[in-house]
């Protein structure tokens, strides 16, 4: 079973550890974090992903 980007993305971005960072990092720089995928998350959990991309 596979889970949905978003879904993965949420779970991510909620735990926050470091290898949940690195995961994240990946699938965005090959354009599956989706701007309609940004756009669902909280403001909290989209300033962590803004974080992780700022650290790249």
């Amino acid at each position: 079973m596979i889970a949905p980007v978003a879904d993965l993305l949420r779970m991510k971005l909620t735990s926050y550890r470091l290898k949940d960072r690195v995961d994240i990092q990946d699938p965005d720089s090959v354009g599956l974090i989706t701007p309609e995928i940004e756009s669902e998350l909280p403001k909290a959990l989209l300033d962590r992903l803004v974080e992780i991309r700022a650290s790249e």
